[in-house]
């Protein structure tokens, strides 16, 4: 059972390790370790696609970064962090409707969080 117990931890601490690569500025490295989780049980998983799409962005890797903010949101769509990540990142591509779409859906979050 102790054995079962520690091989189901294992993913979980590779994960947290690269957690802590990429929000140790080794982004790369983190990026080494997370993006092989997309293609596994952990693919709908909605942190890890926030993480590297944070990674992504930090390297100003654009399309990658929106992809994973999207797919943060279909996985969670009331998350703030990625719509709000996604409403700044087309308004300075300049894209005002875009933008303002992202805009309105944390507005939205928010009110619904209050009540």
């Amino acid at each position: 059972e102790i054995k079962e117990r520690l091989d189901s931890l294992k993913d979980p601490v590779i994960i947290e390790t690269g957690i802590n690569e990429l929000t140790s500025g080794r982004i790369e490295r983190g990026l080494q370790i997370l993006e092989p989780y997309t293609e596994s049980s952990y693919r709908n998983w909605w942190p890890l696609h926030y993480y590297l799409a944070e990674a992504y962005r930090a390297l100003g890797l654009e399309e990658e970064a929106i992809e994973g903010y999207r797919k943060v949101i279909e996985l969670s769509p009331s998350n703030i962090e990625s719509n709000q990540a996604l409403a700044d990142m087309y308004a300075s591509a300049g894209n005002a409707e875009m933008a303002d779409k992202y805009l309105k859906k944390v507005e939205i979050i928010r009110k619904n969080n209050e009540r």
